[in-house]
């Protein structure tokens, strides 16, 4: 069928004041559904009832109309009361169904309605029933409408119905075959099936053979709210639940006083049960009456009332019935929040992620929508269970705690669940896997194979070099195999520096890994030096639970002595060719024995360099720096031979 039409083109043309007037909630959207029979209009005063019936606060809930179900309309006279709310909320979000229903009688309109868009869908209209002179004389319209933001199964019926009027056995006959027609249809949408009869019933007792066919047993079942059976007609034990004619008079409205129970809002069992999609208690009222204006029009009696007087006077110009308000609750929307697990976890480290459940339903109230009945239970590597939970709208999360498996060192992983029961819930079963791995503490040593927590480093002897430095490498090892954590170097520092300084770091060294680092000794002053190094190590920071681990201890010795002749490595106190014969032999090596094997600058290689600082003083000797130019020519001419040595 054709979908539901908006009015935004027509108001969008229309000359409407749409600057002074308060502005629409937004989807706060427990919803308040309306029934009203005005004969017509909009007549003055309905712009009045209309945005009272929005401020109209009861149960702690005032919100403009969400659906307002409408009888003995024309397509023009829909358009004019969707404009109207528009007009009063300064919003294009009223709309109207595609549906005026059939009628017999010529000038008089149908069922129709006009929906806040923003809290409601109105999914489709269905005739339950032509229109007839031997039947409905105007045809009733099932409306299927959804809040906003939720699925089918949050899904609602609404038989809107302008019953015959007129008392004796021909009329109720008629009665009986609409009321009969409705049932047929609304039983075929099967037991479960939350639904509202509403309209204009044109009934004078609960005795009526219609009201009790709609009362009658079957899936779509009708129960009164109000549960008040007797005989409603110029009754005043039913003063307080009167609809009609609020009336003063003119304008072609039914006058007469209110003395009938005419208009209502009857729902399936569904919809009392407290569950899902569900009649407020204490919200349904006959808008206006207060009880005071029994057989009168409303607002004849002025003092004392319950409404204000301007509302009064409204009802009793807009229309020849008070509207019929119920605010229903929507259903709950389950919303779950759970902790990130962290992807590692020391050995032994408690755990615990929360879990925070929370009903996400957009009402301004709690008692706006359904509780959210859950339970929480978890699988695999991860344990806890919460059980026959309840959480309220609008009133914060619960959190609850689950605990991860870390006994035992591996790969690991489970689930959280949390799964509602609660009737038409949204989002209602949620389920989330948990993956983690649990390791070892990391164990730093000196050696591959085993632990070694110190290490003893000896630069020996060496002679003062203003400037100059020498150095020693280490290796640290993260000893373990797999599920071991990282290895991480907080520092790396001397207790009394003195000469020492110390050069590299590391994170997060995996299990059979290793690091070099290096120990630094200045050569500028002389004298007989010695500290201790400490490693400050820990597991890898992204481990949780990650611990500071043993210290690893280097101890440092060294002795700088008075300056040497740079390049006199047999220390004869002249720099020559046997000195040259120490180089050459140990030409292009590593070695540990310093200047004594042709290391000069102390880089631990003996290579060109050294044989450049053994050139620049070769023939000198302690005291003179000058070399012998007879000495010097006979290097020049070995140089070739070394360096030939060096390519071999």
């Amino acid at each position: 069928m054709p979908q539901p039409f908006s009015t935004r083109a027509l108001i969008a043309g229309a000359a409407l004041c749409l600057t002074a007037s308060p502005a629409l909630t937004t989807a706060q959207a427990q919803l308040r559904i309306v029934s009203w029979n005005p004969n017509g209009g909009p007549r003055p005063g309905a712009d009045v009832v209309l945005e009272a019936i929005g401020d109209d606060n009861v149960n702690g809930i005032a919100r403009p109309i969400d659906i307002l179900f409408l009888q003995e309309q024309s397509a023009a006279e829909n358009f004019a009361y969707a404009a109207l709310l528009n007009d009063i909320y300064n919003t294009d979000r009223y709309e109207i169904g595609f549906f005026v229903g059939a009628t017999t009688f010529a000038g008089t309109g149908g069922a129709s309605t006009v929906y806040n868009s923003e809290t409601v869908d109105l999914i489709s209209q269905t005739q339950a029933i032509g229109a007839s002179s031997s039947g409905a004389p105007r045809a009733p319209v099932e409306n299927r409408f959804r809040p906003l933001g939720y699925d089918a199964a949050a899904d609602a019926y609404a038989y809107n119905s302008h019953y015959k009027a007129g008392t004796g056995g021909s009329n109720e006959a008629r009665r009986l075959i609409e009321a009969t027609a409705i049932r047929a249809l609304s039983d075929t949408r099967g037991q479960g099936t939350h639904a509202i009869y509403l309209g204009d019933f044109n009934m004078r007792s609960s005795f009526e053979g219609a009201y009790q066919e709609l009362l009658s047993p079957g899936p779509g079942q009708a129960f009164d709210p109000l549960n008040r059976p007797g005989n409603w007609n110029n009754n005043s034990s039913f003063a307080d639940i009167h609809t009609q004619s609020p009336a003063s008079g003119g304008g072609g409205l039914t006058t007469g006083g209110v003395d009938d129970r005419f208009d209502f809002q009857l729902t399936t069992a569904e919809v009392l049960d407290g569950e899902g999609f569900d009649l407020i208690p204490g919200s349904y009222r006959a808008f206006g009456n207060d009880g005071q204006s029994f057989n009168q029009a409303i607002n004849v009696d002025r003092f004392g009332r319950e409404y204000p007087l301007n509302v009064l006077d409204a009802l009793a110009t807009a229309g020849d019935h008070l509207p019929v308000v119920v605010d229903y609750q929507i259903p709950a929307i389950q919303s779950v929040a759970l902790d990130t697990a962290p992807t590692l976890v020391l050995a032994g480290t408690p755990v615990a992620l929360d879990v925070s459940v929370s009903n996400a339903a957009p009402v301004a109230t709690a008692n706006g929508a359904d509780e959210l009945d859950y339970s929480v239970t978890t699988t695999g590597d991860v344990s806890g269970a919460f059980l026959n939970q309840t959480d309220n709208a609008t009133g914060g999360a619960n959190t609850h705690a689950v605990n991860l498996d870390t006994a035992t060192t591996g790969a690991k992983s489970g689930a959280v669940n949390v799964n509602s029961t609660s009737q038409a819930v949204q989002n209602g079963n949620f389920s989330e896997n948990v993956d983690f791995t649990v390791v070892n503490s990391a164990q730093g040593s000196f050696d591959a194979g085993t632990v070694q927590d110190t290490l003893v480093i000896d630069f020996g002897v060496l002679g003062q070099t203003p400037g100059g430095s020498a150095s020693e490498t280490f290796d640290v090892f993260n000893l373990g195999g797999a599920f071991t954590a990282g290895l991480d170097l907080l520092s790396f520092a001397p207790g009394v520096s003195g000469p020492f300084s110390s050069l590299g770091s590391f994170a997060d060294l995996a299990a059979g890994g290793s690091q070099s680092l290096q120990i630094n000794l200045d050569l500028s002053n002389t004298g007989t030096f010695s500290t201790s190094f400490t490693l400050d190590l820990a597991d890898h920071a992204g481990v949780f639970g990650a611990a500071d681990l043993a210290d690893l201890t280097v101890q440092v010795l060294a002795t700088v002595g008075d300056p040497i002749l740079v390049g006199d490595a047999n220390d004869d106190g002249v720099v020559d060719l046997l000195d040259f014969d120490i180089l050459s032999d140990n030409f292009n090596s590593t070695v540990i024995g310093g200047v004594g094997d042709g290391d000069f600058n102390g880089d631990g290689q003996v290579n060109l360099l050294d044989f450049a600082l053994l050139a620049d003083n070769f023939g000198a000797s302690a005291p003179s720096t000058v070399p012998e130019p007879a000495s010097a020519a006979l290097l020049a001419l070995a140089a070739p031979a070394l360096i030939r040595r060096r390519r071999a």
